[in-house]
């Protein structure tokens, strides 16, 4: 991916948290990816993922993110909040 790809995919991601959209959030990680959330261990495959931010907003309705400047070099980024 080029930085311009990479930037817009942090930017969808963004907005999509922004939103509370977990449908959104988990259409954006692989099929077979997985995912490490204190709240729910690592787990594998974008509905296991799925159900993890879903489970994020259904606790925490109000859950909100302060996100700081990506590090973006290609292909990998790096996203802190």
């Amino acid at each position: 991916m080029t930085r311009e790809e990479i930037d817009l995919k942090l930017t969808e991601h963004r907005a999509a948290f922004a939103r509370k959209a977990p449908d959104a959030l988990a259409a954006g990680h692989a099929p077979t990816g997985t995912f490490q959330s204190p709240a729910a261990g690592l787990v594998h495959g974008r509905d296991a993922i799925l159900e993890v931010y879903r489970f994020w907003y259904g606790a925490f309705p109000d859950f909100l993110l302060t996100w700081e400047a990506p590090i973006i070099e290609p292909p990998r980024a790096a996203v802190f909040w």
